[in-house]
């Protein structure tokens, strides 16, 4: 069975303010700590929005993380590893500000993280890019913890 990225939410503002706490619409099967732009609420819902791959020139306070509640129907499934977004469900994902923090497993990047590099926004990718220069970063990788690596946002 494929591992699936996980998230820790250490330190995001959706956690003391709930407007910033979204539910979008999974349109592909995605997990938990990959980024999406934030869309339009659907027709006919009251609060479950549209979203779309970010660009190269997505700026981070347009960007959504994901981190829906790993709960999961299957019995065979019994680790948070095991958890992904299924297309046609609805997913929550927090929009993201300067000095938010948060915990990804490996799975969640788009390249191999290291501590002490930079994240940046990669075109047509849901997952964060490791970077070694801070040129177009959004984040920075700061530590390794129990498995995440620790990623402060700038």
């Amino acid at each position: 069975m494929a591992k699936h990225a996980v998230i820790t939410r250490e330190r995001v503002a959706a956690e003391w303010d709930g407007s910033k706490r979204v539910s979008l619409k999974c349109k592909a099967d995605i997990d938990n700590g990959n980024i999406v732009v934030l869309g339009d609420k659907l027709p006919g819902e009251r609060e479950l929005y549209d979203y779309s791959i970010p660009t190269a020139s997505t700026k981070l306070d347009e960007i959504v993380i994901l981190g829906t509640p790993e709960v999961m129907a299957d019995e065979r499934k019994k680790n948070i590893s095991d958890f992904y977004n299924e297309v046609g469900q609805p997913m929550d994902g927090d929009m993201l500000e300067k000095t938010n923090y948060v915990g990804l497993t490996e799975e969640a990047f788009g390249g191999t993280p290291v501590v002490g590099e930079f994240v940046e926004i990669e075109g047509g990718s849901t997952k964060l890019k490791p970077a070694a220069t801070d040129a177009n970063a959004v984040g920075k990788i700061v530590d390794l913890y129990n498995g995440k690596y620790g990623v402060q946002f700038l």
